[in-house]
């Protein structure tokens, strides 16, 4: 890949697409998905807006330095949560990887002792709700349903999933992880008799 002991052409958009296939791969080993997921275009959306956002420290992302680096991370702390800075801190850094691994960088500019994960911390301790929480969230959602089954022109109306998703936190057990991959075809539901969800193990 060397010519004449320099290093090929920079092409971001080949960078990108091996970036694409890496994450596509990841996700596979845990789930079933494919590069239209929300997750896959979640994972590119992150690189594409740390490698903007890079351009306001050094305009051409493969110029990157060190020094340019820890910059750009030290920037993302300014109006970025812990979490976020964590994920564009990770897309860079991958995407340098696969810089380096097809040899259109000498050396990555990430450095972990500089520009090391942030530790997120909760804002609130996580915690089972009461039954009778749990009863008034219900009864609320309820109260509110106009707001998701008829939006009556507004700009913003609720979303049909926020009901959906606490019924399902609730009746179920099922975390938010565990719900965004939740097809039809593992739910059994009924009018008149007690409905069920099938749960099988990970292969």
């Amino acid at each position: 890949l060397h010519r004449g002991g320099r290093i090929i052409k920079t092409d971001i958009n080949k960078v990108i697409e091996h970036y694409s296939d890496q994450a596509f791969g990841d996700m596979r080993k845990n789930k079933s998905v494919g590069k239209e997921s929300r997750s896959h275009r979640n994972t590119m959306n992150e690189l594409d807006l740390a490698i903007r956002s890079v351009g306001e420290i050094c305009p051409n992302v493969m110029d990157m330095t060190q020094e340019d680096y820890y910059k750009w991370w030290l920037s993302l702390q300014q109006t970025l949560k812990e979490s976020t800075v964590n994920k564009r801190n990770d897309s860079l850094r991958k995407f340098f990887d696969i810089c380096v691994r097809l040899n259109m960088v000498a050396k990555s500019p990430y450095l972990k002792e500089r520009c090391p994960r942030l530790e997120v911390a909760d804002a609130e301790p996580r915690r089972i709700l009461s039954e009778s929480e749990a009863k008034l969230t219900v009864s609320r959602l309820k109260e509110k349903r106009e707001l998701y089954e008829d939006p009556q022109g507004r700009t913003n109306p609720m979303h049909g999933c926020l009901p959906i998703s606490t019924y399902l936190g609730l009746y179920s057990g099922l975390r938010t992880e565990e719900m965004r991959w939740l097809e039809w075809s593992v739910l059994r539901l009924y009018d008149k008799r007690q409905s069920f969800l099938y749960i099988q193990p990970a292969t």
